[in-house]
């Protein structure tokens, strides 16, 4: 006995639908990992007291998004993009669900973000926050936006987010300068392999 054609029809549209997501749950772990296996930035610390745990440099003016209930510290970084845009797409439809916190690195292609965790437990708090500046290898500066507040967790962890709009064409060679407070002495400086 033959199946009905509209059955027929239902199940190959089921078939299809399936297979769109498992393409783009492979699409999302590809670009995942594209994100984490970039080389490893160069770290030099300047301050015995500061560890940093893990440094992310993005660039441009795609939209990136945290992790849910921000929790930057636990999933070592970005939230899934694919998360966020359906998120995104469902709130969009009156779906009662949180939308995940998104930015943008800057406003043109030569924008930039940094998303650094780190740990530095004099005080003994959890709540330490770093400030951070662009320099470039003539030595100018250029200040960055905090552009999530940050976050501390157990035990003296920390992370923060800066974004710069745009960087010079010309500056090729930067690094992003930590330090205790705006004007304070450097902790670390972090050289970010260009993309």
């Amino acid at each position: 006995m033959k199946m009905p054609r509209a059955c027929r029809d239902w199940t190959w549209i089921s078939i299809g639908r399936v297979l769109i997501i498992i393409i783009g749950l492979a699409a999302a772990l590809v670009w995942s990992t594209k994100v984490k296996s970039a080389k490893p930035p160069q770290i030099t610390l300047l301050d015995a007291r500061l560890k940093i745990l893990w440094a992310h440099m993005l660039k441009g003016t795609n939209t990136y998004y945290l992790p849910a209930g921000g929790n930057v510290l636990g999933s070592e970084g970005l939230g899934s993009g694919l998360e966020g845009d359906l998120r995104k797409k469902l709130s969009k439809l009156g779906v009662g669900i949180g939308t995940l916190p998104a930015f943008t690195p800057g406003k043109g292609p030569n924008g930039r973000a940094f998303l650094v965790s780190y740990a530095f437990p004099v005080p003994s708090t959890s709540f330490v926050h770093v400030a951070a500046v662009l320099v470039d290898q003539n030595g100018a500066d250029y200040p960055l936006r905090d552009i999530a507040g940050g976050g501390g967790g157990p035990p003296e962890r920390s992370w923060n987010l800066w974004a710069l709009d745009s960087l010079p064409p010309t500056v090729t060679n930067y690094s992003l300068r930590l330090t205790l407070d705006t004007n304070g002495a450097p902790l670390a400086e972090i050289k970010f392999p260009e993309l």
